[in-house]
């Protein structure tokens, strides 16, 4: 599989320079003033992906959200990408927190089997009509307001 996703990673990303998603219109309309309220309360805020970092950066600058995360975090240099947990233990090692002191807002269940094996406290960010296993996730998040 690994050699696969090395062939196949080169490809993906001279596609996606001519092949842009407008994440604007997947990006639930109060998640900013959600980040905004994190960093209001003094909250560190890490966004760690599996996406390679083209990609996470597009999101970024399409949503203005550089300035609600304190690391940005690609799977692309970990030793093994999700559902592996190297990210996540990748986070905490670079902000020195105790993993209890976390909180994974996963909409997925790769991510959160990722994120739960890594130690951190798991929740799921429920999208109107896409559907995840929600059985290992301390809290359903349903919405904003």
């Amino acid at each position: 599989m690994k050699g696969c996703w090395e062939n196949l990673l080169p490809k993906y990303k001279q596609y996606f320079k001519t092949h842009r998603i407008n994440y604007v219109g997947y990006v639930h309309p109060y998640m900013g003033h959600f980040l905004n309220d994190l960093k209001s309360e003094g909250m560190i805020a890490i966004a760690a992906s599996a996406e390679p970092r083209d990609s996470i950066v597009q999101v970024m600058d399409q949503c203005n959200f550089h300035n609600y995360f304190d690391l940005i975090l690609s799977g692309e240099p970990v030793q093994s990408n999700k559902p592996a947990l190297y990210i996540y233990l990748k986070s905490v090692n670079r902000i020195v927190l105790d993993p209890i002191e976390y909180v994974a807002l996963k909409d997925n269940s790769i991510g959160i089997n990722a994120a739960k094996n890594a130690g951190l406290e798991t929740w799921i960010l429920n999208y109107p009509g896409y559907s995840s296993n929600q059985s290992k996730t301390g809290y359903v998040f349903n919405g904003f307001g």
